[in-house]
């Protein structure tokens, strides 16, 4: 649904979906918010905040008025608020809504790990970016071990979580142990993909980085020229993902001194493409202590 054709499909669908079981259910029940909540999901695929945003108080307010306060349900609609003001850039509305997520998630579930897991798991993503990093450090330290502790039905997100965690630590200037991370989330990213799938390819990006932050500029491009081949093949010249690992490598060349080379790449891409690129090779590089990294 997150590419543009599919989601303009979808989009009538869901909007008779909705139309159909409120006539049906009426407005104040949970079928209607349910679907309400599907189709806000859809319009903040496609950047449609104010709608979305629209959709969203609603399903809240069906919920709030149908359900205890602190029902898990009131926490996911928090957390999908949460997720639009993400999205909106409203990043300390976004880790209070997450907070309040996290503390009904305790409150209804203290003996589910996954659930706790994913809860502070989302928490560490608008706490990150608020530059308090010792806090996420310690958030995300505790998703993983929820999620270690349940095992392996949860290696997709141990292995999220543990590139998150990675990513302060990096912050931190913990690269080693950001590379034990890192490591562990290729690892189980391999196992789990193949070496061929664009999802391994991107989880080598963030080794890529930690290369290019020692120094190693020859490796890390070496390393995300790879990524970008599988990238391309698979997902095509101007899909998002190829745009990352563009902007990754003209990254690289801008910190390893040689910022025409990332221009280069930049003349052969669509104008959108060209700009992101000549960005990245133009701004002065970041303090690798505070540099934030996928």
């Amino acid at each position: 649904m997150r590419e543009e054709g599919q989601a303009e499909a979808a989009l009538p669908l869901l909007e008779r979906t909705l139309a159909l079981i409120e006539a049906h259910y009426g407005p104040d029940h949970l079928m209607t918010a349910q679907a309400a909540k599907d189709l806000a999901g859809l319009l903040g695929n496609m950047d449609r905040w104010d709608e979305q945003l629209l959709l969203l108080r609603r399903t809240l307010e069906i919920y709030e008025r149908v359900l205890p306060p602190d029902d898990l349900e009131v926490a996911f609609a928090l957390n999908d608020f949460a997720v639009h003001f993400m999205g909106t850039g409203d990043i300390a509305e976004a880790r209070s809504l997450m907070d309040r997520v996290v503390a009904i998630t305790e409150a209804q579930r203290p003996q589910d790990r996954q659930d706790l897991a994913s809860a502070f798991n989302n928490l560490g993503y608008p706490t990150r970016l608020l530059g308090d990093y010792e806090a996420p450090r310690r958030i995300f330290e505790r998703a993983l071990g929820l999620f270690r502790a349940v095992g392996e039905p949860m290696r997709r997100a141990i292995a999220r979580t543990a590139g998150n965690l990675g990513g302060v630590l990096v912050e931190l200037g913990s690269l080693q142990e950001a590379r034990r991370l890192y490591e562990e989330a290729f690892r189980i990213t391999l196992a789990l993909y193949g070496p061929d799938h664009p999802t391994t390819a991107l989880s080598r990006l963030p080794l890529a980085r930690l290369l290019a932050w020692e120094g190693r500029f020859d490796g890390a491009r070496e390393s995300v020229q790879g990524v970008l081949a599988v990238i391309e093949k698979s997902r095509g010249p101007d899909h998002s993902e190829t745009a990352d690992a563009l902007a990754r490598l003209a990254q690289i060349e801008r910190d390893g001194g040689a910022p025409e080379r990332a221009l280069r790449y930049a003349a052969t891409r669509p104008r959108g493409l060209a700009l992101v690129l000549r960005l990245a090779a133009s701004v002065s590089p970041p303090d690798p202590v505070v540099a934030r990294t996928a």
